[in-house]
């Protein structure tokens, strides 16, 4: 396998209600076709998110990329255009609807593809604001884990919005 493996991240806080992100990475990922070692794999995604209420937020996102397979001459190309909505009942539900359209171009035959994809999900949690926050750093405090110090992030911005 050879190339290059990039990581990169830009965002753009436009308005405190707005952020224009910018992501890119290559990475070198498995394959089921004889003969090839491993696909190259570069992505781009563009990506705006605007919240229209405290409580409802859009997305919109565009990726593209190439997938070159090392020791075949297969190339293909990815783009995924789709769209969130996140509605937040409160703090501890949330409803978000995802419609995204995804198309491979292939330069073998029967291997291009598109799909539409619609997934509705909710997301529950619980948050105790009567616990002290953790520091994923010390264990004494109980913070071990970086999931830990992501629900004391979450439960620290939610109690500081107002209601």
């Amino acid at each position: 396998m050879q190339g290059l493996l990039t990581s990169a991240s830009l965002v753009w806080v436009a308005t405190p209600l707005t952020s224009a992100k910018f992501f890119a990475t290559t990475s070198i990922d498995e394959t089921t076709v004889p003969g090839v070692s491993g696909v190259l794999t570069h992505t781009y995604t563009a990506e705006v998110d605007h919240d229209f209420r405290r409580w409802l937020t859009a997305i919109g996102k565009f990726t593209w990329g190439t997938q070159q397979y090392q020791g075949d001459d297969r190339f293909d190309r990815f783009y995924s255009l789709s769209g969130d909505l996140i509605y937040k009942l409160n703090r501890n539900i949330w409803l978000k609807g995802t419609l995204r359209r995804d198309w491979l171009d292939s330069n073998q035959p029967g291997n291009s593809t598109a799909s539409t994809v619609m997934m509705m999900g909710v997301r529950l949690q619980h948050l105790d604001s009567a616990r002290a926050p953790r520091n994923p750093s010390c264990p004494a405090s109980g913070g071990t884990s970086s999931a830990a110090a992501s629900r004391d992030l979450d439960r620290r911005l939610w109690n500081w919005m107002p209601a």
